[in-house]
């Protein structure tokens, strides 16, 4: 299973088509071609976040602050190189 904040939309489709991009296959849980969406094992937490409701966005660090992980999230995403280059300071005023 895959796991991602927004990852049904962005994470997991850029690294399919980066994977295709260049040469390297397919892993069976990235190639969702011709599955129904129920058939796809992937983990969105912005998805289970939205309670069915697709009018609606919310980010990661909101969703963080919800469950009091700020702190935690603040420590990987700098740990990960995000941040200075990123705009993440932008979006991110507690970075």
């Amino acid at each position: 299973m895959l796991c991602a904040h927004n990852g049904k939309e962005f994470d997991f489709p850029y690294m399919a088509r980066r994977m295709l991009i260049n040469g390297i296959k397919l892993p069976v849980i990235l190639d969702t071609a011709g599955k129904k969406p129920w058939e796809v094992n992937h983990l969105d937490t912005m998805e289970l976040w939205k309670f069915g409701d697709y009018k609606s966005y919310t980010s990661l660090e909101l969703l963080a602050a919800v469950y009091s992980i700020s702190p935690l999230l603040k420590t990987i995403l700098m740990a990960a190189g995000f941040g200075k280059s990123t705009g993440l300071k932008r979006t991110c005023p507690a970075l």
